[in-house]
Protein backbone atom coordinates (compact mmCIF):
# COMPACT_ATOMS: atom_id res chain seq x y z
CA UNK A 1 0.00 0.00 0.00
CA UNK A 2 1.40 3.39 -0.86
CA UNK A 3 1.33 6.41 1.36
CA UNK A 4 -0.82 9.39 0.45
CA UNK A 5 -3.44 6.98 -0.92
CA UNK A 6 -6.85 8.64 -0.55
CA UNK A 7 -9.80 6.83 0.99
CA UNK A 8 -13.52 7.56 0.84
CA UNK A 9 -12.94 10.14 -1.87
CA UNK A 10 -10.55 12.45 -0.10
CA UNK A 11 -11.91 12.13 3.45
CA UNK A 12 -8.67 10.58 4.66
CA UNK A 13 -5.16 9.77 3.50
CA UNK A 14 -2.79 6.95 4.34
CA UNK A 15 0.25 8.56 5.98
CA UNK A 16 2.24 5.39 6.65
CA UNK A 17 1.84 1.61 6.63
CA UNK A 18 3.47 -1.19 8.52
CA UNK A 19 3.20 -4.94 8.36
CA UNK A 20 2.85 -6.82 11.61
CA UNK A 21 2.59 -10.24 9.90
CA UNK A 22 1.62 -11.69 6.55
CA UNK A 23 -2.11 -10.99 7.00
CA UNK A 24 -1.95 -8.20 9.58
CA UNK A 25 -1.22 -4.57 8.73
CA UNK A 26 -1.21 -1.26 10.50
CA UNK A 27 -2.01 2.01 8.78
CA UNK A 28 -1.72 5.58 10.04
CA UNK A 29 -4.53 7.74 8.68
CA UNK A 30 -5.02 11.47 8.52
CA UNK A 31 -8.67 12.58 8.51
CA UNK A 32 -9.46 15.77 6.60
CA UNK A 33 -11.22 17.87 9.26
CA UNK A 34 -12.63 20.36 6.73
CA UNK A 35 -14.21 17.66 4.52
CA UNK A 36 -17.83 18.53 3.52
CA UNK A 37 -19.07 15.32 5.19
CA UNK A 38 -18.51 16.92 8.59
CA UNK A 39 -20.72 19.92 7.75
CA UNK A 40 -23.74 17.70 8.29
CA UNK A 41 -22.32 15.33 10.90
CA UNK A 42 -22.44 17.52 12.99
CA UNK A 43 -22.07 21.29 12.48
CA UNK A 44 -19.74 22.73 15.12
CA UNK A 45 -19.05 19.31 16.64
CA UNK A 46 -17.93 17.01 13.82
CA UNK A 47 -17.62 13.28 14.37
CA UNK A 48 -16.56 10.57 11.94
CA UNK A 49 -19.74 8.71 10.92
CA UNK A 50 -19.92 4.98 11.59
CA UNK A 51 -20.73 4.24 7.96
CA UNK A 52 -17.62 6.16 6.88
CA UNK A 53 -15.51 4.15 9.32
CA UNK A 54 -16.77 0.86 7.87
CA UNK A 55 -16.20 2.17 4.33
CA UNK A 56 -12.59 3.04 5.22
CA UNK A 57 -12.08 -0.50 6.55
CA UNK A 58 -13.56 -1.95 3.33
CA UNK A 59 -11.39 0.23 1.09
CA UNK A 60 -8.26 -0.74 3.03
CA UNK A 61 -9.22 -4.42 2.69
CA UNK A 62 -9.61 -3.86 -1.07
CA UNK A 63 -6.18 -2.28 -1.30
CA UNK A 64 -4.63 -5.13 0.67
CA UNK A 65 -6.36 -7.95 -1.28
CA UNK A 66 -6.36 -6.13 -4.64
CA UNK A 67 -9.99 -7.18 -5.13
CA UNK A 68 -13.28 -5.26 -5.21
CA UNK A 69 -15.19 -6.26 -2.08
CA UNK A 70 -18.64 -5.95 -0.61
CA UNK A 71 -19.57 -6.35 3.06
CA UNK A 72 -21.11 -9.82 3.50
CA UNK A 73 -21.72 -9.61 7.24
CA UNK A 74 -20.45 -8.01 10.41
CA UNK A 75 -21.46 -9.69 13.66
CA UNK A 76 -19.31 -7.27 15.67
CA UNK A 77 -19.19 -3.52 15.10
CA UNK A 78 -18.59 -1.53 18.26
CA UNK A 79 -18.29 2.24 18.22
CA UNK A 80 -16.55 2.92 21.51
CA UNK A 81 -15.54 6.60 21.28
CA UNK A 82 -16.39 9.49 19.00
CA UNK A 83 -13.67 10.66 16.64
CA UNK A 84 -13.75 14.45 16.34
CA UNK A 85 -11.26 15.49 13.63
CA UNK A 86 -11.00 18.99 15.11
CA UNK A 87 -9.63 17.49 18.33
CA UNK A 88 -7.58 14.75 16.67
CA UNK A 89 -7.35 14.14 12.95
CA UNK A 90 -4.95 11.15 13.15
CA UNK A 91 -5.93 7.50 13.59
CA UNK A 92 -4.24 4.12 13.55
CA UNK A 93 -6.02 1.24 11.88
CA UNK A 94 -4.92 -2.32 12.60
CA UNK A 95 -6.41 -4.92 10.29
CA UNK A 96 -6.11 -8.67 10.04
CA UNK A 97 -7.44 -10.42 6.95
CA UNK A 98 -8.15 -14.15 6.67
CA UNK A 99 -9.03 -15.61 3.31
CA UNK A 100 -11.74 -18.10 4.31
CA UNK A 101 -12.13 -19.30 0.73
CA UNK A 102 -11.99 -17.88 -2.78
CA UNK A 103 -15.18 -15.91 -2.18
CA UNK A 104 -14.95 -14.63 1.40
CA UNK A 105 -12.36 -12.69 3.36
CA UNK A 106 -12.62 -12.50 7.13
CA UNK A 107 -11.59 -9.20 8.67
CA UNK A 108 -10.92 -7.88 12.14
CA UNK A 109 -10.02 -4.23 12.49
CA UNK A 110 -9.53 -1.62 15.18
CA UNK A 111 -9.48 2.13 14.63
CA UNK A 112 -7.72 3.92 17.49
CA UNK A 113 -5.24 6.60 18.45
CA UNK A 114 -3.02 7.02 21.49
CA UNK A 115 -4.93 4.59 23.70
CA UNK A 116 -8.43 5.64 22.61
CA UNK A 117 -10.33 3.05 20.57
CA UNK A 118 -12.92 4.51 18.21
CA UNK A 119 -14.20 1.34 16.52
CA UNK A 120 -13.78 -2.41 16.77
CA UNK A 121 -14.91 -4.47 13.76
CA UNK A 122 -15.20 -8.17 12.94
CA UNK A 123 -16.85 -9.20 9.72
CA UNK A 124 -16.60 -10.77 6.30
CA UNK A 125 -16.25 -9.34 2.83
CA UNK A 126 -16.90 -11.17 -0.40
CA UNK A 127 -15.58 -10.41 -3.81
CA UNK A 128 -17.87 -8.21 -5.89
CA UNK A 129 -18.89 -9.81 -9.17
Amino acid sequence: MKTEEKLLGDLCSIISTGSVSVNKITVKLEIKADHPLFAGHFPGNPILPGAATIQIIKELAELQTRRKLILAGAPVIKFISFMNPLVNNMADLTMELNLADDEKTGCTATLSHEGTTFCSFRGEFREMV
